[in-house]
């Protein structure tokens, strides 16, 4: 029938509950003074919604983690392989080195995702290095 695909959104029983959430740093265009405004307006709103985010988590518990998300979408969550011929269309993801297909959104979550995971981990590694010394 198809492959099934577990969801980013959604963490498995077995892993602790983490928000992730994209760096959003620059924009890498010359805008107009209005589009300027927007973009500004915008980037506060998401950085005020990342801020209340990370708070709400703090209090439950939740760690939050920031990715950058250089690439997410050009690269392969199976293989690892970044080439902007992977996305042929703007929904579906289709690797040229292994040809791994799936939503393009999907993929790049995936990929986010273990960012985050490969970011924790470098993080209690050092902080255990940190307490054995």
């Amino acid at each position: 029938m198809g492959t099934q695909y577990q969801s980013a959104a959604y963490p498995r029983p077995d892993r602790q509950r983490t928000v992730v959430m994209k760096l959003v740093a620059a924009i890498k265009l010359k805008p107009t003074r209005e589009q300027a405004a927007v973009l500004r307006a915008t980037l506060k709103r998401y950085n005020e919604a990342c801020t209340a985010i990370a708070a709400k988590g703090f209090a439950a518990g939740v760690p939050m983690v920031a990715v950058d998300p250089c690439n997410t979408s050009k690269g392969c969550s199976a293989c690892g392989c970044i080439d902007a011929r992977n996305r042929s269309n703007q929904a579906t993801f289709s690797c040229v080195s292994c040809g791994f297909s799936m939503p393009a959104d999907l993929n790049a979550a995936q990929n986010i995702r273990s960012r985050a995971s490969a970011d924790v981990t470098k993080r209690e590694s050092s902080q255990a290095n940190t307490y054995a010394a």
